[in-house]
């Protein structure tokens, strides 16, 4: 995933002195090398970017595709996040026009979503990655 955010949920955080990384990204064994002597000495570790342009959610949305790739209901989205099921609709017609993703009677707009996520294609605004590298 792009985004440590979109990986872990949102109570829980990556621990400090750890490297958040992604592997896809990877395209030599020395940037693996840099990024765990970097961790070991505490050194924040330069981020690698992406080679195709992500799309960036909030960390609300962000959270919310999370949750859907771990298969939950519109109604347990509502109730973790403390809203009314019709607020829990609006908050997902909203993620899905921040992927692109349209709504068809041929496809489902929660599973290309999730696909997005899958595919490494989704980034949190905001998160360590983006404070990290400036971007």
């Amino acid at each position: 995933h792009q985004s440590p955010e979109l990986a872990i949920q949102r109570s829980e955080s990556l621990p400090p002195g750890v490297v958040y990384l992604v592997k896809t990204q990877l395209k030599r064994i020395e940037d693996l090398k840099d990024a765990v002597l970097q961790s070991i000495s505490g050194v924040s570790a330069e981020r690698i970017h992406p080679e195709a342009e992500a799309l960036e959610l909030t960390a609300a949305q962000g959270e919310v595709l999370r949750m859907l790739a771990e298969g939950a209901s519109t109604r347990a989205i509502a109730e973790h996040r403390g809203t009314s099921i019709r607020a829990a609709e609006t908050m997902l017609s909203r993620l899905y026009t921040a992927l692109g993703v349209e709504n068809s009677e041929h496809s489902n707009q929660r599973v290309s979503a999730v696909r997005l996520w899958q595919q490494g294609r989704v980034t949190v605004q905001g998160s360590a990655r983006t404070k990290d590298n400036g971007s």
